[in-house]
């Protein structure tokens, strides 16, 4: 009975023992195994406030968040749609699979050549994430990337999406930046003045003196208009230079300084209550028929200069008249 009652003992006490071993083991595993290089997902995006990119050629772009959008580079108002898809690729990030061994060499020569560098941070300049974004695999649905200070590379990519994560991440610099070329609050705005060089009598200019907007012709030599305009269409007028967002921008199209020496159709001068003033000037683009669909504008603020392809479905909705107003 004695011989019974110790061996149980002793099997209890071994068992014990294995159990603390292997689950001291198990602990150890757990807290000893790095998976740092693997975690490029920014879980909580509202944390990300800053994203600075770079190539290999020197070529860098940095975006900002402005309070409810975007900035690139500290200067630009940036487009939203391709922010977000950045977002949503910072944010959804995952691990498609592990590169083959044998093309090791390849990938990671790759990174070095013509790898882009992704930095992220937050709202207190803290850096999030640090890594390396590379050429895409023979099927294009796979990315390979690589952390800032790590050695293994992986196949990334977003689940349910097709899209390429390296033109997500790297773009022209117009591709960045917001096409919308009058974004205005039209409570803000104190001036506005358009001059059509070839049907002057249609131009006009529309003042806020402080109590209310008044309109008058362009010209000393137009007639006043005897009415009174209504306060309703002075408004509609307003409310259109919220959002006037150009089809593209062509900076470098190669014809830009000659059509800029031809006399424009309108010129466009908004001025807002800081006395910050923009001048929009617009060169049709006539079909055979004589029709026109298309402007080239060019936009000139204090501090930037862009040519633009436009579109006359998008402008009418602010390219008046005086006599529209009465």
């Amino acid at each position: 009975m004695k011989k019974t009652i110790f061996l149980l003992l002793l099997f209890l006490l071994l068992g014990g023992m294995s159990y603390y071993f292997l689950s001291t083991d198990k602990d150890q595993k757990k807290t000893t195994i790095d998976v740092s290089d693997r975690r490029f997902a920014v879980k909580n995006i509202e944390e990300v406030h800053k994203i600075f990119l770079a190539n290999r050629s020197q070529q860098s772009a940095t975006l900002t968040r402005n309070g409810d959008h975007w900035l690139y580079d500290g200067k630009y108002r940036a487009r939203q749609t391709a922010v977000n898809n950045l977002l949503k690729a910072l944010q959804k990030i995952d691990i498609k699979h592990l590169p083959a061994k044998a093309a090791l060499p390849g990938i990671i020569e790759g990174l070095a050549s013509h790898g882009i560098k992704v930095e992220i941070y937050d709202k207190n300049n803290n850096k999030l994430k640090a890594y390396y974004v590379g050429g895409v695999t023979n099927d294009e649905r796979g990315t390979y990337m690589i952390m800032e200070g790590k050695d293994n590379p992986y196949v990334m990519h977003v689940p349910s999406s097709l899209k390429n994560l390296r033109s997500t991440y790297w773009m022209p610099p117009f591709e960045w930046r917001d096409r919308g070329f009058f974004r205005e609050d039209p409570e803000k705005i104190k001036s506005v003045s358009i001059e059509y060089p070839l049907q002057q009598s249609k131009s006009f200019k529309l003042e806020n003196t402080g109590e209310q907007f008044i309109i008058s012709p362009f010209h000393d030599f137009t007639p006043q208009n005897p009415g009174a305009a209504q306060s309703g269409k002075i408004e509609g007028f307003l409310t259109g230079f919220e959002s006037v967002i150009a089809e593209n921008f062509m900076n470098t199209y190669s014809r830009k300084d000659s059509i800029l020496s031809t006399k424009p159709f309108s010129i466009i001068q908004v001025k807002d209550i800081n006395d910050v003033e923009k001048e929009f000037r617009l060169y049709p683009i006539y079909l055979d028929d004589g029709r026109v669909e298309r402007y080239y504008g060019f936009m000139k603020t204090p501090d930037t200069e862009d040519f633009y392809m436009t579109q006359h479905r998008v402008l009418k909705k602010i390219l008046w008249s005086y006599e529209s107003f009465f």
